[in-house]
Parts: structure tokens; C-alpha cells; sequence
């Protein structure tokens, strides 16, 4: 397979253009994520009053249940995004059966896989500071070592080299074999990082900042307002990223599929 390469400059303008039409036409799905994503925030402050006043045997359950199904409520935007984005697709489920259905649940077990795979050197490479160098030992930014660093790196280049997955799942084509994707993003593991830096990072950086500065506000109806506009970058944000994931694969899968046939 040609190495192909993503263009940036393009693919940040293609993400933000038409982007407000874009949200119109998935109808109920930006709402209702923006709905999930403020359900989630309160959440935790409901359950930890609820274990001051009252604590039974199964209520680690009804929490771990409630979760779940937060979880499973945000599945529709990648998949409906993803398909609208790519395909020109316009949701045509309901909510409740999005959640469950089986690109849905695929898109799930795409998630959790990139995140195991995010995860294991940022975590493994925790279990190797006795035997590293000391220079590697050396703190930035509070207590980030150069070891976190280079952990953190290496998660992020495996999430873009694997990124390509989650729209295949929402597409239904998952029945290629993964190593594909990780083929198709070859050599384009920055550009795909920096797009998605250009486009959504703003957003997220936004999100994290207003998040952090919200944490010792006591006074309700200025809580639950900074929640809902959290929530709504967080829809946002999450368009963006969906996009130019998706773009990405228009560019690296569709069109490099296209010129194979071609030249068959």
C-alpha cells in the first residue's frame, strides 16, 4: 500500500466547514449528548450525597449500572457522526436503539480496546523507573517525569495509529482486519495529532480549564449553569474530533481503496 499523505491545511477547514449544518442534521443527537454529558457531571455529586445520607448493600451496583448506561448513551454521536460525515447517512433510529445496536456496541469495544492501548505504556511504564536512567526521573510541570512523558507520547501515537477503527466499526466494516488501519495511518501519525491539535484541541484544553476552575463553586444555579456550557463544548469538542477522525479516513481509507480499484 502508497503511503498516503494527510493534508492538514485541508482537513482543519473541511472539519470546521458547515460544521452548524452538520449538528443541525443529526437532529436529536447533539442535544441529547449534551443532555448525558451534564447528567454525568451531576451525577457524582448525587451519589456522594446519597452516601452520606443512606448507604445500602447494593447501591456500588445502581452506580455501576447508572454508569453503564451513561456510557451507552454516548455511543450515538460516533456513530451517527461518523456515518453522516462519511457517508452522508442521517440518523434514522431512535436514541434508545442507537444505544444498543450493533455498530454501537462495536464502536464500544473499539473504545475500550484504544483505550487498553493508551493505557498499557502509560501504566507500564511506571512498573521500569527502578531500572531507567535518573535523567528520566527529572519532574516537570509538578510531578510529570520525563518518564510520564515519554508513557504518555507513546499512548497517543498508538490512539492515532488505531484511531481509524472507531469510524469503520460505525460504518460496519470491521470485518477488515485491524492490522489495515494501523497500515493506513503509516506516516501520518503527526499530521493526524496536529489536525486534530488545529481543530478540536482548543476546545479541549477549554473544557479541562473550565472544568478544573468550576470545582469549588458551592453556589447552585452558577454550578449547574457552568455544567450545561461545559457540557456543550464537550458536544462540540466531540464533533470536531468525529470529524476530523472521519476526514482522515475519506482520505487514507475511501481514497486509497478508490485508486487500488482504479487501477485494477
Amino acid at each position: 500500500m502508497a503511503v498516503q499523505k494527510v493534508p492538514v491545511r485541508e482537513t482543519v477547514e473541511a472539519t470546521y466547514r458547515g460544521l452548524w449544518t452538520f449538528a443541525g442534521r443529526l437532529g436529536w443527537v447533539p442535544w441529547l449528548t449534551a443532555l448525558v454529558f451534564f447528567m454525568e457531571a451531576e451525577m457524582g455529586r448525587v451519589f456522594v450525597a446519597i452516601y452520606d445520607l443512606i448507604t445500602f448493600d447494593g447501591l456500588s451496583l445502581l452506580i455501576f449500572l447508572a454508569y453503564l448506561v451513561l456510557m451507552l448513551a454516548n455511543l450515538p454521536i460516533f456513530v451517527t457522526a461518523h456515518r453522516l460525515a462519511i457517508a452522508d447517512e442521517e440518523p434514522d433510529r431512535s436514541f434508545f436503539r442507537e444505544m444498543i445496536s450493533r455498530r454501537s456496541l462495536e464502536v464500544l469495544g473499539c473504545g475500550i480496546f484504544i483505550f487498553f492501548v493508551m493505557a498499557a505504556p502509560i501504566f507500564g511504564f511506571s512498573f521500569i523507573h527502578p531500572v531507567v536512567p535518573s535523567f528520566m526521573e527529572i519532574e516537570f510541570f509538578g510531578d510529570i517525569s520525563l518518564m510520564d512523558i515519554a508513557g504518555i507520547s507513546l499512548g497517543v501515537f498508538l490512539v492515532v495509529r488505531f484511531a481509524l477503527i472507531v469510524p469503520a466499526a460505525a460504518l460496519g466494516k470491521m470485518d477488515t482486519n485491524i492490522k489495515y488501519y494501523w497500515r493506513c495511518t503509516r506516516g501520518n501519525a503527526g499530521r493526524i495529532f496536529g489536525v486534530w491539535a488545529l481543530a478540536a484541541g482548543p476546545l479541549w484544553i477549554l473544557e479541562i480549564t473550565a472544568s478544573t476552575a468550576i470545582v469549588d463553586v458551592e453556589f447552585l444555579p452558577v454550578r449547574l449553569f457552568c455544567d450545561a456550557a461545559i457540557a456543550g463544548i464537550s458536544v462540540l469538542s466531540t464533533l470536531l474530533s468525529v470529524r476530523v477522525v472521519s476526514f482522515v479516513y475519506i482520505h487514507l481509507v475511501r481514497h486509497s481503496a478508490e485508486a487500488e480499484s482504479m487501477q485494477a
